[in-house]
């Protein structure tokens, strides 16, 4: 959006309404006259002031123009380091664009950004949107190539949105004018995120060594349970202990 004005002294401000001449009165005449015009006080401004109302009426000062973001795609370059594998997991020296919904894609259309977000395109039209984008690595640290990519995005603020102002300052014939440029667009944070696994073999030993002393566990557990427990626990204990004769009898 550009606004092209002039320092030329007083003139109606559109932000500062008034119905009599009163109610422009603020103590301060250099600022602000006591006039009302036209149903706006007369200030000290760059002029003509800036009415956003008036985007593309006729007989405006202000200009609008739209970027088709929607036909946009972006590229992501993302570095992951697992500090216990002391390996570096990097999609920085990639070549080749490849892009969503393909397997591992590197690439992505902001439409598709814009809807794992949740947002419509045209509630961000005038304020613009800021989404945060994670890439994911789940990696599989034992194979060469044992890692797969996605992304996880989220809607961060599309209510204030992302936008600035940029002010260019000029002359012309000996008049100081102003362009106020007003951008809006959708500001992308980039994050990554690495999930690392790999087998290790002293886990290995300690898992079955582990699982080898509860064996004994399990079974006085369950024997316990199968002679003071159930309700049919008698049979059990008549099953388990048989009484013989006595073989040591002289």
């Amino acid at each position: 959006m550009d606004y092209d004005t002039t320092q030329s002294g007083y003139c109606r401000s559109h932000l500062h309404k008034c119905k009599k001449d009163k109610d422009c009165d603020i103590g301060n005449d250099i600022l602000q006259k006591s006039q009302c015009s036209y149903g706006q006080c007369m200030r000290l401004q760059w002029c003509p002031s800036e009415d956003i109302e008036c985007v593309g009426e006729e007989n405006c000062l202000t200009e609008e123009a739209y970027i088709d973001f929607m036909n946009y795609n972006i590229w992501f370059s993302a570095n992951v380091h697992f500090h216990k594998g002391h390996i570096d997991i990097t999609t920085t020296d990639e070549k080749k664009s490849t892009v969503y919904p393909t397997e591992n894609a590197n690439t992505y259309p902001i439409k598709d950004l814009l809807r794992m977000a949740n947002i419509e395109p045209k509630t961000i039209a005038h304020n613009g949107a800021i989404i945060l984008v994670n890439v994911i690595f789940k990696c599989q640290l034992d194979e060469v190539d044992g890692c797969e990519t996605s992304i996880e995005v989220a809607n961060v603020d599309s209510t204030s949105g992302f936008n600035y102002i940029n002010n260019h300052y000029y002359d012309e014939n000996g008049i100081e004018k102003r362009d106020t440029i007003r951008m809006y667009g959708i500001r992308v944070v980039a994050v990554a995120t690495g999930l690392g696994t790999r087998a290790s073999f002293a886990m290995i030993v300690l898992q079955v060594s582990s699982a080898i002393a509860l064996l004994s566990v399990a079974q006085t557990a369950s024997d316990f349970f199968l002679q003071y427990v159930v309700p049919e626990r008698r049979h059990y204990i008549e099953q388990k202990i048989i009484i013989t004769e006595d073989f040591n009898q002289d």
